[in-house]
């Protein structure tokens, strides 16, 4: 067991980008094409955040109308929507105390409900720029 640890620390150390990567470059691609500008990767500092340097890094983040919006594409290291990991329910409680919006996007979901990610991505997108349209109004 400790060979196979090794193995996987000194892989870790060596990788240059995330597992998801792919698939976090075509979900930005296709929201650029949508002229929804979300950057990759953008560190976000904010003291109300549980880290140790109160820094967090969104999979993609975005501004919109003094708001900021950023997705995270859970696979399966942050386990499934009904029973998240203890690390994964600290990032989110960030982004609550901090009045972040945040939309998760759950590989296991999307493919069991045999969507592409791009697309059901785009969708949650639109849906939270529209309420925040329409909150706007009131």
């Amino acid at each position: 067991m400790r060979r196979i640890k090794a193995h996987i620390h000194r892989a870790n150390k060596r990788r240059t980008r995330n597992s998801d990567a792919e698939k976090i470059d075509d979900i930005q691609q296709h929201l650029n094409q949508q002229r929804l500008n979300f950057i990759r990767e953008r560190e976000i500092y904010n003291p109300l955040f549980s880290t140790r340097n109160h820094v967090r890094v969104p999979d993609l983040s975005m501004k919109y109308k003094n708001k900021l919006i950023v997705i995270e594409l859970d696979g399966g290291i942050h386990s499934s929507l009904e029973t998240p990991t203890n690390k994964t329910l600290r990032r989110n409680a960030d982004y609550n105390r901090a009045g972040i919006i945040y939309i998760l996007i759950n590989e296991e979901q999307a493919e069991k409900e045999q969507l592409e990610l791009h697309n059901l991505t785009c969708y949650r997108v639109r849906e939270v720029l529209c309420k925040l349209e329409s909150a706007e109004i009131e």
